[in-house]
C-alpha cells in the first residue's frame, strides 16, 4: 500500500512539471543488447554476424604461484594468469540464460544449447562467454562439439569490448575455419568476411586445440599448434576475449571445454 502511494505522490510530481514546462520531448529506451542472434552458416557469404553482445566478463585473477599443468609451447616467457582444468571449480560464468545453460561436467566446462530445438527454438544461436582482459595476451583451450547437426561452430573472441564481439575465430566438425571482424573498418559484415576454409590440422570430429596470440595489433590463430592465420586488428586496446560458440538454424549442440590457459605480457 506504501508503494502504491509513492507511485501516486510520483505521478503527480511529473504532472505538476510537465504542466509548467511545457511537453518533455521523448526519449527511446536503450535497446537491450542481444546475446541470442539469428546466424547463417559460415559457408553463406551473405550472411551477417552476430550484433554486439553483452557477455560476462570476469577480472583477470592474480598470477598464481601454483605449478600449471597445461603445456603450450605459444608464449611461455609471458606470465600465467589462468590455468584452469575445471576438476571442480571455475572462474568463468555458471548458470542459465535464455536458454543457453554452462555448467562443470566430468572436468569440462561445457555451454549447452541442446534444449532450443527441443522447446521450438527455430533460429540459430551465438553465445559468448568473457573470460577475461589484457593489453596483450595468449589464450588456449581444448574444446569439441556434441551434436547431430553440422551447422555448429566454436571458438575463441579477442580484441573486443564489453558491448561488442569485434573479431572471432571458429572451426566446425569438418575441418573448416573461418575469422571475422565485426568492426565497421572491415569489409562485408558476414561470418568467415575475413577469411574461411578448410585445413588438415583440423580433426575431424574429435577435441581440437584453438590457441590466439595477441600482440599489440597482430593477432594469430592456431589449431593443435598450427598457425592458420594471422590478422591486423583495428587497434591495439580492446581488451576482452574469451570463448564463443554458434549454432545454424534448428540446431543444437553442447560444446566442452578443457585445459584452459591464458598468458599475460
Amino acid at each position: 500500500m506504501i508503494r502504491y502511494y509513492r507511485i501516486m505522490i510520483i505521478g503527480l510530481i511529473l504532472a505538476l512539471v510537465v504542466t509548467a514546462c511545457g511537453k518533455a520531448e521523448a526519449v527511446e529506451p536503450n535497446n537491450a543488447v542481444q546475446i541470442e542472434k539469428e546466424i547463417s552458416p559460415v559457408v553463406d557469404a551473405e550472411d551477417k554476424e552476430p550484433e554486439p553482445v553483452n557477455t560476462f566478463t570476469p577480472e583477470i585473477p592474480t598470477p598464481t604461484t601454483e605449478p600449471c599443468p597445461i603445456v603450450s609451447s605459444l608464449k611461455p616467457e609471458w606470465d600465467t594468469y589462468l590455468c584452469e582444468t575445471f576438476d571442480s571449480t571455475t572462474s568463468l560464468w555458471l548458470g542459465n540464460e535464455q536458454g543457453t545453460s554452462t555448467r562443470l561436467e566430468g572436468g569440462e566446462y561445457l555451454i549447452d544449447n541442446s534444449t532450443k530445438v527441443a522447446a521450438g527454438y527455430t533460429t540459430g544461436f551465438t553465445y559468448p562467454v568473457g573470460v577475461g582482459s589484457g593489453q596483450d595476451y595468449m589464450i588456449s583451450v581444448d574444446g569439441t562439439i556434441e551434436s547431430k547437426f553440422k551447422g555448429c561452430t566454436w571458438g575463441v573472441f579477442v580484441r573486443s569490448t564489453s558491448d561488442e564481439i569485434v573479431y572471432f575465430f571458429m572451426i566446425d566438425n569438418q575441418g573448416v575455419f573461418s575469422l571475422t571482424g565485426s568492426s565497421e573498418n572491415e569489409a562485408n559484415r558476414y561470418l568467415g568476411n575475413i577469411k574461411s576454409g578448410s585445413n588438415s590440422a583440423i580433426v575431424w570430429d574429435g577435441v581440437n586445440n584453438i590457441s590466439a596470440v595477441v600482440d599489440g595489433t597482430n593477432m594469430e590463430f592456431y589449431v593443435n599448434g598450427q598457425l592458420i592465420i594471422a590478422h591486423e586488428a583495428i587497434n591495439a586496446e580492446n581488451p576482452m576475449f574469451g570463448f564463443i560458440v554458434w549454432g545454424g538454424e534448428g540446431v543444437s549442440a553442447v560444446n566442452h571445454f578443457d585445459n584452459l590457459l591464458v598468458r599475460i605480457k
